[in-house]
C-alpha cells in the first residue's frame, strides 16, 4: 500500500510527505517520508520506518510538518493499513484544486518513482454517472519527483456548467513501464459569485443562495414528486442529481453565456431560458421565478429530461422526451393547451413523424409541445405506464418507430398519428401523400442538453438541425434525382447525333 500527500508552501516550494505499508508476518510495518521541493530542486530527508509504536512517538514531527492529515486518513489503527493505492514504486496526488470560475479549474498535482524517471502525468476525470471521461497531460520536466499544474478549460467548447461533481484523479508512467492511477477524489464546481447554501434528501441535492430557502424546499419537494412518478415509471428512481437554483436571469445568464447566445424573449424559447438539464453532468439550472411556468414546475420539466436520458440515452425523438417533460409538469401549461385546442378545430395538426426536432417558428413551437404532451398523455392513460417503460427502454435497439410498433402494435408513425387523432377529436388525414413541411428547427436548445449525450460537451449539445423530413433521407432522394438527369441527358445527346455521312 502506498500514497503521497503534498501541500504548497511560500517561494515556489512544497513538502511532501509518501507512505509505504507492507506486512510481515503479523507485524504491519509503515515507512513514511518526507520531501520538500523548491522550484526545480529536490530535498529530501532520509526515510524513517516505524512500527505502529514508533509511530505514535513521531505525531509530534509529523504535526509541525503540517501532514498528520495524510496519516489520519491513511491509517486505522491498530496495525492495518487503509489507504486504497495499489503496491509498487510511483506515488502520486493531486494536491490542490482551484477553480477560477467560470474559464477554469486548476489541478495541482505531484508524483515519485524509486525505479525511474516520472515521464509522464495524464490528467483524468468524469463527471456526472461517470459514461464520458475527459483527460489531458501535464506539462512536466521528467525526473524521479515532479510537481505540475493542469488547467482544465470549462467554457467555450469545453463547457461544463456549474453544479458538476468532478471525479478526478491521475494517470502516472515512469522510464521503467511503471504505472500508477492516483485515488479518486470529488470536486463540486460551483459558480464562485455566491455563497450556496444546500438541501438534500436522498439522491437530490438543491443549492440556493440568498433568500431562496423556501424555493428551494419546494424545488426539493417538486423533484421527489418527479423521482416519483417519472422515475419510478421509467425504472430509474435512485440516481443522484443536482438542481442549481439562481435568484434571477442575470445570474444564470453568466454561467451560460460561454455555451450559447440569449435570444429574444419569446414564450416558446422562456422554458430553456428558465430552467435546462445537463444530462451528462446531472446537473439542472433553474431560475426563481421560472416564467410563466413557475419554479416548480420548471424544475419539475428540465428534471424529467434527466430521467429521459437515464432510462433511454440519447435516441429519443423531441416530441417523446419533450412531451413526457411536460407531462411531468403539475399541469401542462395553458398556452400549450390552447394552442393544441385551436389546432385540433383548425385541422392544422403537426405529422408526429416530422416531430424528431421542434419548428423554430414560436407559434409552431407552442403547438408542438402541446401536442407533444397530448401524444405521451394518450400512450399512458390508454396503454399504461408498464408499456410506456418498455417503449423507453426498447427505442436503443430499434428506434422510436419500431419500439411504437413492438411495444403497443402500431403499424407505423401514422398508424399511431391516426389514432391518437380519433382519440382527441381531430379529423381523420389521409397519409398517402402527406409529408411534414420543412421548416427550421432548433435541435435540443442550442446545446442545452435535453434529448443528447455529448461526450466531450459535459453539457453541450450537437446543435445540428436534424432532418425534418422524419423518415425521408434528403441526401439519397437527391443522389438518386441527379443520377436520373444525368441519364435523361446521355440518351438525348446519344439519338441527337447523325452518323457521318460518306
Amino acid at each position: 500500500m502506498r500514497g503521497m500527500s503534498c501541500r504548497g508552501m511560500p517561494l515556489n516550494a512544497a513538502e511532501c510527505v509518501y507512505y509505504r505499508g507492507s506486512l510481515r508476518g503479523a507485524a504491519v510495518r509503515h515507512e513514511f517520508g518526507y520531501v520538500l521541493f523548491w522550484g526545480d530542486a529536490v530535498v529530501e530527508p532520509p526515510s524513517i520506518s516505524y512500527s505502529i509504536g514508533g509511530l505514535l512517538m513521531h505525531v509530534k514531527r509529523l504535526a509541525a510538518a503540517g501532514l498528520l492529515t495524510l496519516i489520519s486518513t491513511l491509517l486505522s489503527l491498530p496495525g492495518q493499513a487503509t489507504l486504497a493505492a495499489a503496491d509498487g514504486p510511483i506515488t502520486a496526488t493531486v494536491t490542490k484544486v482551484e477553480n477560477k470560475f467560470p474559464r477554469e479549474v486548476v489541478f495541482s498535482a505531484a508524483a515519485a518513482s524509486t525505479a525511474g524517471d516520472v515521464r509522464s502525468v495524464r490528467f483524468r476525470m468524469t463527471t456526472g454517472r461517470g459514461l464520458v471521461e475527459r483527460g489531458d497531460n501535464f506539462e512536466i520536466t521528467p525526473g524521479r519527483r515532479i510537481t505540475a499544474d493542469f488547467a482544465l478549460r470549462t467554457a467555450g467548447d469545453r463547457f461544463i456548467p456549474a453544479g458538476s461533481v468532478f471525479t478526478y484523479w491521475v494517470e502516472v508512467q515512469d522510464a521503467a513501464g511503471n504505472t500508477f492511477n492516483s485515488e479518486k477524489q470529488q470536486f463540486w464546481y460551483a459558480d464562485t459569485r455566491f455563497q450556496w447554501s444546500k438541501l438534500q434528501d436522498g439522491p437530490i441535492t438543491v443549492y440556493y443562495y440568498g433568500n431562496g430557502a423556501t424555493d428551494a424546499g419546494n424545488v426539493l419537494t417538486s423533484a421527489k414528486v418527479v423521482q416519483a412518478e417519472v422515475g419510478q415509471m421509467l425504472g430509474v428512481p435512485g440516481n443522484e442529481f443536482t438542481v442549481m437554483m439562481y435568484g434571477s436571469s442575470a445570474g444564470r445568464a453568466d454561467v451560460i453565456g460561454a455555451q450559447r447566445e440569449e435570444s429574444s424573449a419569446t414564450r416558446a424559447q422562456e422554458l430553456i431560458r428558465m430552467g435546462v438539464a445537463y444530462s451528462a453532468e446531472d446537473v439542472v439550472q433553474v431560475q426563481r421565478g421560472g416564467g410563466s411556468l413557475g419554479t416548480q414546475d420548471t424544475a419539475r420539466h428540465e428534471i424529467a429530461h434527466l430521467y429521459v436520458n437515464w432510462a433511454a440515452g440519447s435516441g429519443v425523438p423531441t416530441w417523446l422526451n419533450e412531451g413526457l417533460a411536460v407531462w411531468a409538469q403539475a399541469t401542462p401549461g395553458r398556452e400549450y393547451l390552447d394552442r393544441l385546442d385551436q389546432s385540433i378545430r383548425r385541422d392544422n395538426l403537426l405529422l408526429v413523424r416530422g416531430m424528431e426536432s421542434f419548428p423554430g417558428d414560436s407559434d409552431e413551437t407552442l403547438l408542438a409541445y402541446g401536442q407533444s404532451w397530448s401524444l405521451v398523455n394518450h400512450l399512458i392513460d390508454k396503454h399504461g405506464k408498464e408499456k410506456f417503460r418498455q417503449l423507453m427502454t426498447s427505442i436503443n435497439q430499434v428506434g422510436s418507430e419500431g419500439a411504437l410498433k413492438q411495444v403497443y402494435g402500431f403499424a407505423s408513425y401514422d398508424d399511431f398519428d391516426a389514432k391518437w387523432r380519433e382519440a382527441v377529436g381531430a379529423k381523420p388525414r389521409s397519409y398517402a401523400s402527406a409529408r411534414p413541411t420543412p421548416i427550421p428547427v432548433f435541435g435540443d436548445g442550442g446545446g442545452v442538453q435535453t434529448n443528447t449525450n455529448a461526450p466531450a460537451g459535459a453539457g453541450s449539445g450537437s446543435g445540428a438541425a436534424t432532418n425534418p423530413y422524419g423518415q425521408f433521407p434528403v441526401l439519397p432522394v437527391a443522389g438518386a434525382a441527379l443520377a436520373v438527369i444525368i441519364v435523361i441527358a446521355i440518351v438525348a445527346f446519344t439519338r441527337g447525333k447523325k452518323p457521318a455521312s460518306g
